[in-house]
Parts: structure tokens; C-alpha cells; sequence
């Protein structure tokens, strides 16, 4: 699958660390992109009650690793989509490879919804 697209918008980097090349080629383009990436990558740095948006065709995001206590003061991320339109359908369908928050992290928490 190509990771840059052309979209009437511009062009659009679509990119995850999950993508797994399948010729030796394409390996060295995923590490090369990847080394790219780190190199330019900025951390930044919330405290409680700030918020981000981060535009998805503007920008490559992440998040760094940690080990979660469970106990009510993990990092909490949440997900919205903000649309101008919705799709040709006007059906907008979630992506089941994510965790429903806060449904699952309540469940994870043991307490009550």
C-alpha cells in the first residue's frame, strides 16, 4: 500500500508503526521514513485539563510508552473526528482496532459506568 497519497486537499502521509513492508526495498524505506520522523519529532508536554488537537492530514503523531497503574491517574486519551461533511454515505464508522473510552477504561478501573 502506498503511504503517500494524492488528495484533492494535497498530499497526505498515511503512516503507522504497525505497517510492515514485505520486500527488502520497502523495509528500508520504513526505516529511512521512520529515522526521518524521529528526527523531527517534538514532544510536547500536558498537564491536567489541557487539551490538543492535532490535525491527521497535517500531521504524523504518537505517543510515547508507559506502564499504566490503573489506578485513576493514567494518561487519558480521547478521541473525537471533526468533519466539514460527512463521507459519500454520510455513515461514519468506528474503528474497532481502538479502545472505546471511556467505556473501557472504567471497565479496566472497576468502577462504576
Amino acid at each position: 500500500m502506498p503511504l503517500l497519497r494524492d488528495r484533492p486537499d494535497g498530499p497526505a502521509l498515511e503512516y503507522s508503526t504497525l505497517i510492515t513492508a514485505i520486500t527488502a526495498s520497502g523495509c528500508a524505506v520504513l526505516a529511512a521514513l521512520e529515522e526521518s520522523l524521529g528526527r523531527c519529532a517534538q514532544s510536547i508536554l500536558l498537564g491536567s485539563g489541557d487539551l490538543l488537537l492535532i490535525d491527521n492530514r497535517r500531521s504524523v503523531h504518537g505517543r510515547t510508552a508507559f506502564r499504566p497503574a490503573y489506578d485513576g491517574t493514567d494518561r487519558w486519551i480521547q478521541r473525537v473526528l471533526l468533519l466539514r461533511r460527512l463521507p459519500s454515505g454520510g455513515r461514519i464508522v468506528p474503528d474497532t482496532r481502538l479502545a472505546h473510552y471511556p467505556t473501557d477504561y472504567i471497565k479496566a478501573l472497576a468502577l462504576p459506568a
